[in-house]
């Protein structure tokens, strides 16, 4: 995992706001570029002993989120002007063969959705569930050697038919109820990936996303906790 905390409170904030489907799409233009490039730290808290590289995988087989490409230009923009890390795109699934995984020292999957009911994106791009496994288990192995894993909105989606790998991640998608405006309440307050928020809940419009499998172990230490009580669970 990351620790420059400065940039991640900033990637916390500007990908939640902006990750919502049925709110009209942004228009991707110079104009909104330029604005977060103004909002990106100058620096890390945190300078890294070496060069740090970052892989963005963003294919999707499922549903296709809009904010996609702006998560890319975000994560881009972070790395550049931090220095704290280089950033390589790619939708292409050979990126998690053994070899190519060892070459990043994180992997931010992006709005990976993948097809329902199987709900396994290896396998609906390789229609090979051996092989589909076989990648699986490589990048289950990578963050078991201390490869970092970063999962942006959708990403939960990308192997909840695992529970292999939803061990790893903390859960499993299950469902979401209708877009809303959701609350989340800080559980350590004081913590420096919550800074940002200055003591106060971040209340946005987005889909909750309802988590099954190892989720209900809590094998986590959760920073942001939904208020449930406030939800419309209504469909």
């Amino acid at each position: 995992m990351f620790k420059q905390a400065s940039f991640l409170t900033f990637f916390l904030s500007i990908s939640i706001s902006l990750c919502s489907a049925k709110l009209p799409p942004l228009e991707h233009t110079q104009e909104w570029l330029s604005r977060v490039e103004n909002l990106a730290p100058e620096k890390a808290d945190f300078k890294p002993q070496q060069p740090r590289k970052v892989l963005v995988f963003s294919l999707m087989t499922g549903f296709k989120h809009w904010v996609t490409p702006f998560m890319k230009d975000i994560v881009k923009t972070l790395g550049d002007k931090s220095g704290a890390f280089e950033t390589t795109f790619s939708d292409n699934i050979a990126m998690f063969e053994k070899d190519k995984l060892q070459m990043f020292d994180t992997v931010i999957l992006n709005n990976t959705c993948s097809k329902s009911p199987k709900r396994h994106l290896f396998f609906d791009a390789l229609g090979d569930m051996k092989k589909a496994k076989e990648l699986e288990n490589n990048l289950i192995s990578y963050i078991e050697n201390g490869g970092g894993l970063v999962g942006l909105h959708g990403a939960i989606a990308v192997l909840s038919g695992s529970d292999e790998f939803g061990k790893v991640i903390g859960g499993s998608f299950h469902f979401h109820p209708k877009q809303q405006d959701v609350t989340c309440k800080l559980v350590t307050p004081s913590h420096k990936l919550l800074k940002s928020f200055k003591g106060s809940p971040l209340i946005h419009h987005d889909e909750p996303y309802m988590f099954k499998g190892s989720y209900d172990q809590f094998n986590f230490q959760p920073l942001l906790e939904l208020d449930a009580d406030k939800l419309d669970w209504g469909h």
